[in-house]
């Protein structure tokens, strides 16, 4: 069985989710990246910050289709490298390293 792994679009399905379960919590803010190539995999891959959880998440930035085989190697650098950051301008100084012009929008 081949798993598809997360993309942009499935993650506001997700946050869209928590938001039903919890009838108080609303999401407002999501900044995103360009597409950038990650360090390791050379695979293109989107960061997305979520300001309300605090939360620079990386994603692989193509879907892929059921046939295609699933990039594992960017996928475990997506999830080893995100993390919590206090405000959209501590996650932009954390993606400089990754790339000078990069930037949350």
């Amino acid at each position: 069985m081949k798993k598809k792994f997360f993309t942009l679009k499935c993650y506001r399905v997700i946050i869209i989710h928590i938001k039903e379960k919890r009838n108080d919590y609303i999401m407002k803010d999501i900044y995103s990246t360009k597409t950038f190539s990650c360090p390791d995999t050379g695979s293109e891959v989107v960061g997305v910050y979520v300001s309300e959880l605090n939360e620079l998440k990386f994603r692989v930035a193509n879907e892929t289709e059921e046939t295609e085989e699933i990039d594992w190697d960017t996928v475990m650098w997506c999830e080893k490298n995100s993390t919590k950051k206090a405000s959209v301008v501590e996650a932009n100084e954390y993606l400089k390293k990754y790339d000078p012009e990069l930037e949350l929008v």
